[in-house]
């Protein structure tokens, strides 16, 4: 992935100083999304593709730790926290809580790019090739990136778009009740609305184009992942 594809969720209630994050790291060519607070942050998570999260520790709604939290509960995205606070102690938190480097306010917009562009080389271009662990027709998925690319090229895709197509490409040609999918993608069996499977679906049908036949309906029960009839091996 090019450096310009990366895209960093900039966390950060001080407005002026958000802004300045993200001026500079667009100059530079990563993408930006901005949170003013802990729950916009999340919202702005759980619905875009993000490689790394740059995260204030003291913020209105949700602090920064407790971000942390609900975000290593069910992701490995690097992140680097920020805070006016130099205490050994707070340090101490937030690499318990899962965050993967601390800078302390005051700090050099060069200083954090460095820790940025480290840490995304870390973790995204490790030295061993990167080496697909499914490959379904032109899909391809790589769970260590948490990527799904369809004819070599990574889809931009939610999480739980990830998630329920990774499930399918990992069940290919099994089918799945509408309330089977809720419980193993969402794992909530509380969610009655399983038009929340349709409308993901739907989004997935749209972003594969002329492979959105890889899923199909089952009439009467739900869905399933296969190969058309002409690229079925002979």
């Amino acid at each position: 992935m090019e450096q310009n594809a990366w895209r960093i969720l900039i966390v950060e209630d001080d407005v002026d100083l958000n802004n300045g994050i993200a001026f500079y790291f667009k100059s530079q060519g990563y993408k930006c999304l901005q949170a003013y607070d802990g729950r916009q942050a999340l919202e702005l998570f759980e619905n875009n593709s993000v490689n790394l999260v740059i995260l204030d520790v003291m913020m209105p709604v949700m602090d920064g730790h407790e971000v942390l939290r609900s975000l290593r509960s069910h992701s490995k995205v690097p992140i680097i926290m920020l805070t006016a606070l130099s205490e050994e102690r707070d340090k101490l938190d937030a690499f318990s809580g899962g965050c993967d480097d601390y800078l302390s306010k005051p700090f050099s917009l060069k200083e954090l790019e460095a820790r940025v562009q480290a840490l995304i080389t870390r973790t995204y271009q490790p030295e061993k090739k990167v080496v697909n662990d499914l490959v379904f027709g032109a899909l391809s998925a790589n769970s260590d990136l948490r990527e799904i690319s369809l004819n070599g090229k990574p889809l931009v895709l939610k999480r739980k778009e990830y998630e329920l197509l990774y499930f399918l490409l990992c069940n290919p040609n099994r089918a799945f009740s509408r309330e089977a999918l809720i419980e193993k993608v969402w794992a909530d069996s509380d969610i009655n609305d399983y038009r929340t499977v349709d409308s993901h679906v739907k989004r997935l049908r749209k972003l594969l184009g002329r492979h959105g036949n890889y899923i199909q309906t089952v009439w009467g029960m739900g869905y399933k992942l296969a190969l058309s009839e002409v690229e079925r091996p002979q």
